[in-house]
């Protein structure tokens, strides 16, 4: 499937250029796999759901000039793009205000968005195992997790070896996991 871009650059390449087609092409390309990514992030309520994938497509029309076919894959940086959207999300989600359980769970009941407060309550969880983590692997996290960069990028930024990055990455979340719990 990823032959079928045009023969003049990639689609990202031609979005930058102000190419409707291409957007249109890159849209039907990625939105299923999208909707899926965004479904195992915990995202079940189609209305979050939808909201993410219009703010994430706007995104790529509005961004794409800073893709470069040389650093990585177009899917690769639509999942960078993609997390970076959901982390925001789920940063207006803890900015709400902030109610008692009870209220909560009175506005829960009313409001019906049970996907939503799971996302708060996980976000929460992740933000409190965070502490947790040294300041080492605190500063990965926020590379690999908040900023989006690859294992590579890290390795070079960090100056330790890539296999040990991939290590640490599964350490914290190991950590971040058993914290949860």
């Amino acid at each position: 499937m990823e032959n079928s871009n045009p023969p003049n650059g990639s689609l990202l390449t031609q979005i930058a250029a102000g190419n409707r087609n291409a957007f249109n092409m890159f849209y039907k390309k990625y939105v299923t796999k999208l909707r899926q990514f965004l479904r195992k992030k915990g995202l079940g309520h189609q209305e979050v759901e939808d909201d993410l994938i219009q703010e994430i497509f706007l995104k790529v029309w509005n961004k794409a000039k800073y893709f470069d076919e040389n650093k990585g894959k177009e899917q690769s940086w639509l999942l960078a793009l993609s997390q970076n959207c959901l982390y925001d999300y789920w940063r207006r989600i803890q900015s709400a205000p902030v109610f008692t359980e009870q209220e909560s769970e009175e506005l829960e009941i009313a409001e019906g968005h049970e996907e939503e407060q799971k996302l708060k309550h996980d976000w929460l969880t992740i933000q409190a195992a965070l502490k947790h983590l040294s300041e080492v692997d605190l500063n990965l996290f926020k590379m690999v997790y908040i900023e989006g960069r690859t294992m590579e990028q890290c390795s070079q930024v960090l100056g330790i070896p890539n296999g040990t990055i991939k290590w640490r990455v599964s350490n914290i979340k190991k950590k971040i996991r058993q914290y949860a719990q």
